[in-house]
């Protein structure tokens, strides 16, 4: 059987729709042409071309449903869901009873980043907001197409497919020159869930053997409101009902340069930049008193987060066909992504933050300190011991608001760019003679010197050396203390991919065959940065440390102790809590879709990878590791360098480095996977309207470097690495059933997945570290943890899908349609233990309309999931928490929500749409919402006796969508 092979772009494939359909149905033997995918706007791809589990978006899909981020993408996707992660937004994906790291992410064939999925890690940090330990999101107006594969297979994708993959490719020149050699784009909409507004603009062109793309997309918002945002207690604590604020603008660029010298071959240099930037106050931290507040009054915890991923890519095409080859491309991929989480603890800043406190409005007026209204203050004392201020009145002053301070040395000298030097100022004499009463007062001359060159001014009594003089401050410190941990989580990739296909007949039957190779280096790391300054002083805060009373030199930072944040700021060296990893991978990997029969046709699908983890820890170099995380772990101290009076040994510091040394170089061993992976499905076409289709496949997620290597050492919580894990493994089952024929399609699906060695922490129980005499590393045992392969689960299903063209059954209803999708799943780990990352059952009922010119058209949701019932839940903390149960107590209750999309064009070159969303105002709490509340921690927490808390964490209420697009 001869077949031709040819390769359109998605615009040609749309103004071919009609006419490729009409050969179809009326010439089943007409030469068949090579993945062909015809739709409209609105359709799914043909029902004949779909594969089990797979729902396949297109770019005018993603506009007609605008699609703005990854919960718009799967909001009528049963099934799929997006894992909520609280300030820092979502976090990839939860398919069929798994999660984050459990579903891969790729775009453009190149894996994203990955969480810290290790549980001790989890239970460590995140609760506490130190780290932007999330997958790492894309652009959706630069997106292709996205592929969501329910189901394990890591045929596809590799490690990582073990409930599924989200698959992502970027758009291309090719997709905008269809009809002429150059296109012009630019689209504005606007959001007002989270006041959101885009601004992207496009640019293709075409010059003889060379094209180009550029495209620039930004997106500047706030927080997603919460319902009853407007109304909610906006107080400062875990009990907070607004939305916290922030500010988030996401930026992308993609640009494609291409060279092609012949027909049949293509050459492209290409970069794609995609930043997330989110700022503002985590004001619901829980580590501070709940308190109704000014966002300028209190300090609070400031967020400044960073995503950026950065990929540069090469790559070659050649059509020439060979015995080998039909079409092979060639990549190489630089790719480096940055999840980062910047904490930075300040008050906004005025007088009534607490370092900035001055209730009594003290200040300096013709050499006295005075309080408000110039009133004059006086100074009664006991021995010094006990000071009181009080007013011209008479009356004592709030000891609060003031503090007593010795005039020199290294404590208050007077900044003579602030106050007057040349003039004389008041001061309270030290008199420990004299009787109760008020304190000797008077005006003395400043004598000045200049400290790290600038002047200041202080009193020396040289007739009275060692009396001591004192003047009324405010009791603060006078300047902004300014707090901050940067940690940055670093994913740098290196990729070479090589993709070939191959259209043949061997015995009779068509081979379409896709084969290849990957060799990947990725290097992960982690660094930490912290430090402490201060900014904006007040007129009563330190300028100087002063003079050495002994030395009579000038103090610093070095000489003495000071905490004081403005007049010596720390930067911390750079430290980790994990052990620096390069991952190297090598697969190959075929997949052949074979017809043994115009009714029936076998997929065959298969994958090799090796995978090694080389650890890269080089002391003095790699950020460095705590010495108390890792010491005699496993290798023990020497000799000690000596013993204390109660003959207690101690060693010196280079010896506890050392040793920390190598307990890192014990832990840090290679590690190596060889997995197999495959899939096999079959497709039976009995009748033209009858489609049975079964599929086989299975998949794995090789444990990651932190769930390896990560070690932490502390009484309350010690985690031992563990260098033996193995590799989580899913196969799934699935059996499909369609009807199809002009009037629409019904598919029903079930399926089942088993998974194996699931990792989860264990607890190893108390344990009594010794050091190298024999003695307690601790006076208290260690509570000790460790990673380890323990589960096993099963999660089973239906799935319904079903699309109807009602105009086939009345020609009045030309152009309309009803669609409908429906999940349920249920799943368990060993125990009887419920899943949490299943979603509760779902349905979501469509009805749409086309003007058969693609003038106007218009979409209605109604969209309706069940309760998610407390049997389903588990809670791992409830006997922490002092619960009798293992239920979670919050939950979400069932809801039913209507959206309305619709698009007009009223000009050939311009698309307004438009988008209503929660018509009916619903109040509601989604599950991925409802399990982000954590336990404990500092973050993402209510109170969970009252639930006092818990509507920030509630969906928006009604809002809508704009955007306008124009081309040329």
């Amino acid at each position: 059987m001869h077949t031709t092979t040819i390769k359109f772009s998605a615009m040609t494939l749309a103004l071919l729709s009609y006419s490729a359909i009409t050969l179809a149905e009326n010439n089943q033997d007409a030469t068949e042409l090579d993945t062909i995918t015809v739709s409209s706007q609105q359709d799914e791809m043909d029902i004949k071309e779909k594969k089990v589990g797979e729902t396949v978006k297109t770019a005018s899909q993603l506009k007609r449903q605008q699609v703005q981020d990854s919960r718009d993408l799967v909001r009528y996707e049963t099934g799929v869901t997006v894992v909520e992660a609280g300030r820092f937004g979502s976090s990839g994906y939860a398919i069929r009873g798994v999660d984050e790291n459990r579903v891969a992410i790729t775009v453009d064939g190149l894996h994203q980043a990955e969480t810290l999925s290790s549980q001790g890690f989890k239970e460590l940090f995140e609760g506490y907001g130190n780290f932007n330990n999330t997958r790492n999101s894309v652009e959706i107006e630069t997106l292709k197409v996205a592929k969501i594969a329910k189901g394990a297979d890591s045929v596809k994708v590799g490690s990582g497919s073990l409930g599924g993959a989200v698959l992502f490719e970027t758009k291309d020149a090719r997709d905008f020159l269809t009809e002429k050699d150059w296109h012009i784009g630019y689209k504005a909409g606007y959001t007002t869930a989270d006041n959101q507004g885009l601004n992207a603009v496009t640019f293709a062109g075409r010059y003889q053997m060379f094209d180009a793309l550029i495209m620039h997309a930004k997106r500047h918002g706030h927080e997603l409101e919460n319902y009853d945002y407007k109304n909610g207690r906006d107080i400062q604590g875990k009990e907070r009902e607004k939305a916290d604020p922030y500010t988030i603008t996401k930026e992308s660029t993609l640009v494609k340069f291409s060279f092609s010298p012949t027909e049949n071959h293509r050459f492209t240099v290409a970069s794609d930049t995609y930043l997330q930037h989110s700022r503002g106050h985590d004001l619901s931290y829980n580590l501070v008193a709940t308190t109704y507040i000014q966002l300028d009054e209190k300090e609070s915890r400031h967020a400044n987060d960073l995503t950026k991923r950065k990929n540069v890519s090469f790559t070659y095409e050649n059509y020439t066909v060979t015995p080998f080859w039909d079409t092979l491309k060639l990549s190489y991929s630089q790719q480096r992504i940055t999840t980062r989480a910047r904490t930075e603890d300040y008050c906004d800043g005025n007088e009534k933050c607490d370092t900035y406190k001055n209730p009594l409005g003290l200040h300096m007026k013709d050499g006295k300190i005075l309080a408000k209204n110039d009133e004059e203050l006086e100074l009664q004392k006991e021995k010094w011991k006990t000071p009181k201020v009080l007013g011209s009145d008479g009356k004592e002053k709030d000891p609060s608001g003031y503090a007593l301070t010795e005039i020199g040395g290294s404590n208050f000298w007077f900044d003579c760019e602030i106050f007057d030097c040349s003039k004389p100022v008041e001061v309270y004499k030290e008199n420990y003679s004299a009787p109760l009463g008020k304190a000797t007062k008077q005006m003395v001359d400043l004598t000045t010197k200049i400290i790290q060159g600038k002047k200041f001014g202080t009193y020396e009594n040289t007739a009275e050396p060692y009396a001591k003089h004192y003047i009324i401050l405010p009791n603060s410190q006078g300047y902004r203390p300014f707090d901050y941990k940067k940690r940055d989580l670093n994913t740098n990739t290196k990729q070479i991919n090589l993709d070939l296909s191959k259209t043949f007949v061997l015995f009779d039957m068509e081979n379409n065959l896709n084969y290849g190779g990957i060799y990947s280096k990725t290097e992960k790391t982690m660094v930490n940065y912290a430090g402490y300054t201060g900014s904006n002083p007040k007129w009563w805060a330190k300028r100087t440390l002063g003079i050495n009373s002994i030395t009579n030199k000038e103090n610093t930072c070095k000489t003495m102790s000071s905490y004081n944040g403005y007049l010596c700021p720390r930067h911390e060296e750079p430290t980790s809590f994990l052990i620096p990893v390069e991952t190297t991978t090598k697969s190959l990997y075929f997949a052949d879709n074979i017809k043994l029969h115009r009714m029936l046709s076998v997929d065959l699908g298969y994958r090799y990878d090796d995978i090694k983890y080389q650890p890269e820890y080089i002391p003095g170099v790699t950020p460095k590791i705590a010495d108390d995380m890792v010491k005699e772990l496993f290798v023990k101290l020497g000799t000690p360098a000596g013993y204390n009076w109660q003959g207690v040994p101690y060693y010196s510091p280079e010896q506890i480095r050392k040793n920390a040394e190598e307990n890192i170089a014990y832990i840090a061993q290679e590690k190596r996977f060889k997995k197999h992976s495959y899939s096999i499905g079959a497709t039976f076409d009995p009748t033209h309207f009858l489609r049975v289709q079964v599929k086989y496949s299975k998949g794995f997620r090789a444990p990651t470097s932190d769930e390896l290597y990560f070690t932490f050492k502390h009484p309350d919580f010690t985690i031992l690495p563990n260098p033996v894990l193995k590799p989580e493994e899913a196969k799934n089952q699935e059996l499909a059933l369609t009807f199809h024929d002009n009037w629409g399609f019904v598919s029903t699906s079930v399926f089942q997945t088993k998974y194996r060695q699931f990792l989860d922490l264990a607890y190893l129980g108390s344990r009594n570290l010794s050091n190298s005499v024999g003695g307690n590393a601790q006076a208290r045992d260690f509570q000790v943890y460790q990673n380890v392969n323990v589960d096993n689960a099963k999660v089973k299903g239906i799935e319904i899908n079903a699309r109807l063209n009602l105009g086939y059954f009345w020609h009045v209803l030309d152009g309309f349609n009803t669609s409908y999708k429906f999940t349920y799943q249920r799943g368990r780990l060993e125990g009887d233990r419920p899943m949490n990352a299943i979603q509760p059952k779902t349905s979501v009922i469509g009805l749409g309309y086309d003007h058969k010119e693609n003038k106007f058209g218009a979409d209605l949701y109604i969209t309706r999931v069940s309760e998610k019932k407390a049997k389903d839940t588990y809670n791992m903390f409830y006997k922490e928490q002092g619960y009798k149960d293992s239920a979670i107590r919050w939950r979400s209750d069932d809801y039913t929500l209507i959206d309305a999309v619709g698009y007009i064009k009223p000009i050939k070159n311009l698309t307004l749409q438009f988008g209503v969303y929660n018509l009916t105002d619903r109040k509601y709490l989604t599950w991925e919402s409802a399990r982000s509340i954590k336990p404990f921690g500092t973050s993402n927490l209510i109170n969970q006796k009252t639930g006092a808390g818990i509507n920030r964490f509630y969906s928006p209420g009604r809002n809508f969508k704009f955007s306008a697009e124009i081309t040329f």
